[in-house]
């Protein structure tokens, strides 16, 4: 596959080119997987969970920034996230609150009930107190309006993987 195939697909030229050395690209309905190398302590993967492509490719390019992310990977919906979480859990969990088919507040939950020591970044477009109070008592460990405020986000991934 050639960088322009990788970039129409979901990654943007900047990814691809960031992560150069990619070993394997798989892409399924709405899920894509980038593997770089064999993952160790200081090597992070990621999961976003985010009905919104625009949003994911957003999320997915500034991720290309942080050191010692190495595996990316994305669920448009909680039903494909929770399946694929539970049979490979990722460090950190970057989860839209309003998802087609459950709530990130619902799905945070159960998250936290299976994985109690992961990484649960919660992102909105429309933070409101209620919901921030929601998901603190949760167990989220950051919320983020994702459209102002996605470099906050990067910055609390890159203390995570440090």
């Amino acid at each position: 596959m050639t960088p322009t195939q990788i970039s129409n697909t979901f990654c943007s030229n900047l990814y691809y080119n960031t992560f150069i050395s990619t070993t394997n690209y798989k892409k399924s309905n709405n899920q894509t997987f980038v593997k770089i190398k064999a993952m160790n302590k200081k090597n992070k993967y990621v999961f976003i969970v985010d009905s919104s492509m625009t949003s994911a490719n957003r999320i997915f390019s500034a991720l290309g920034n942080v050191a010692n992310i190495l595996k990316v990977e994305h669920a448009a919906n909680g039903k494909d996230a929770l399946q694929k979480i539970s049979i490979n859990p990722p460090n950190a969990i970057l989860l839209d609150i309003q998802l087609p088919d459950m709530s990130g507040a619902d799905m945070l939950q159960q998250i936290r009930k299976n994985h109690p020591g992961m990484t649960i970044i919660v992102l909105t477009d429309y933070p409101t107190p209620y919901s921030f109070k929601v998901c603190k008592e949760l167990g989220a460990s950051g919320y983020y309006n994702k459209s102002s405020e996605l470099d906050m986000v990067i910055e609390h991934l890159q203390k995570l993987t440090k």
